[in-house]
């Protein structure tokens, strides 16, 4: 059984979206010369935003091709069907490979077909 504490313990993960045209940022490289064919649409950061911030999920997006979200453990876990395990000082996803990726199942299509994948940082440091 989780501690309240483990619980309300804030997660963090970035956002990677897939480019206007429907390109994945993380299938190419990106350089100065090319940064922009990588860009999402308005639409798509806006889509994305609303629905995680309707799902009391706080979303930062300055510019480029990811975006920030930010919430309590237990908000994670049940929004995307995982268990999060925290190890030293970074959370990582039970029962995946590396441990990172947020899987995009439990996400409505709309939100979905935005996006590029969903991930923890490597070796967060918990606060």
């Amino acid at each position: 059984m989780k501690s309240t504490e483990e619980k309300n313990q804030e997660v963090t993960a970035e956002v990677t979206f897939l480019s206007a045209t429907g390109q994945d940022p993380l299938n190419k490289q990106i350089t100065s010369s090319n940064v922009m064919e990588f860009l999402p649409d308005d639409a798509s950061v806006a889509a994305v935003r609303d629905y995680f911030e309707k799902q009391g999920i706080a979303f930062r997006y300055d510019q480029g091709i990811s975006a920030t979200i930010t919430a309590e453990r237990a908000l994670f876990e049940k929004l995307f069907g995982v268990g999060l395990q925290r190890d030293k000082n970074h959370y990582m996803v039970k029962g995946q490979d590396n441990g990172l990726d947020i899987p995009l199942t439990n996400l409505p299509e709309a939100v979905k077909e935005r996006l590029s994948n969903i991930s923890l940082p490597d070796r967060m440091e918990l606060f």
